[in-house]
């Protein structure tokens, strides 16, 4: 179907996924906070490397990841509009590091920071460590930069207090890069002056991670468009760049009468595209299937098993944000 000049172009869609867990529906709100703060005991955390010279920092960095951590999951979840989440961030409560430690008078706080804001749970980010290298990098196009390679290690819960439920214990550990610019070849800094940002940031997006295990979430995708074949394709292909996604598909009605098989299938192939964007999932896997009976390739063949997955996902997705399902 891609033989010959270039007949197709790609345009970005955002897609709903599933989370991982899913909750009653009648919780809606919960309340965010963490387990890190500043102690005079508190003399040594976070280890990172500077110039291969291992270093070790106060833990009262962890503050600030933490709470950038909790405000990033704040602002994920209540984009993803299954949770309404609030940041309770004026606890300071030391609960333990274990859940089998939790005695009764720390739920009972959890259960009035809960009450308190109207909200079903508790999600508490209970530990963070981390490991940080930075090495300078040559590039034979970009010359030399600095690189930043962070593992970030973040535990959370998610308590229901009435109930005296933990609903989800979960250590999310990633490894993200920065590059910086400029870069640093002076093995004399004690530490390098965007550091601290680094780290926050990568604390930032472990908060994000979690949120997309306990609440469908939006994802950027890719799909493809057959932009040209015959006249009818090019002018549904013009409607659907101005977001006019039911004029497209008349044109491309129009195209399956084509002399063509080639341009036939192209046109089924958009129309299974235009029902996607349009939320129909199983009315797209029919036009798509059209499609690869007309000409079988492995463009139409992979667009009909990834609608097939969304149409798979799409109960899970109605009961995690309403507690439906077809």
């Amino acid at each position: 179907m891609l033989n010959a000049c270039k007949t197709y172009d790609y345009f970005s869609i955002n897609v709903l996924e599933p989370g991982d867990l899913a909750f009653p529906p009648g919780l809606k709100k919960v309340v965010i906070s963490h387990n890190l703060f500043r102690s005079a005991a508190d003399t040594a955390g976070t280890i990172y490397t500077l110039f291969d010279q291992i270093k070790q920092d106060t833990t009262y960095l962890y503050d600030e990841i933490a709470s950038e951590a909790i405000f990033n999951l704040q602002d994920f979840l209540n984009a993803s509009g299954r949770f309404e989440a609030v940041i309770e961030d004026s606890i300071h409560h030391h609960f333990p590091k274990k859940t089998d430690d939790f005695t009764m008078n720390d739920l009972d706080l959890i259960r009035q920071v809960c009450e308190k804001n109207n909200a079903g749970a508790f999600i508490l980010l209970d530990k963070l460590d981390s490991f940080d290298q930075y090495n300078v990098i040559s590039d034979q196009v970009v010359g030399y930069f600095g690189e930043f390679k962070v593992i970030m290690s973040t535990s959370w819960l998610f308590i229901n207090p009435f109930s005296a439920k933990i609903n989800d214990s979960k250590t999310v550990t990633d490894t993200f890069y920065y590059q910086t610019d400029p870069w640093y070849f002076n093995e004399g800094v004690k530490e390098l002056p965007f550091r601290k940002d680094v780290l926050v940031k990568a604390g930032g997006e472990s908060g994000i991670i979690y949120g997309k295990r306990i609440s469908p979430f939006w994802s950027e995708t890719d799909r493809l468009i057959f932009i040209n074949g015959c006249k009818e394709i090019k002018k549904g292909y013009r409607e659907s760049l101005q977001g006019n996604w039911t004029d497209a598909a008349s044109y491309w009605q129009q195209a399956l009468n084509n002399t063509y098989l080639l341009n036939r299938a192209k046109a089924a192939f958009n129309l299974g595209l235009a029902c996607e964007m349009d939320g129909l999932l199983k009315p797209a896997i029919e036009w798509v299937q059209k499609s690869i009976d007309m000409l079988p390739d492995t463009i139409n063949k992979t667009y009909k098993v990834i609608l097939e997955k969304r149409l798979a996902q799409q109960d899970d997705i109605l009961w995690q944000m309403e507690g439906k399902s077809n």
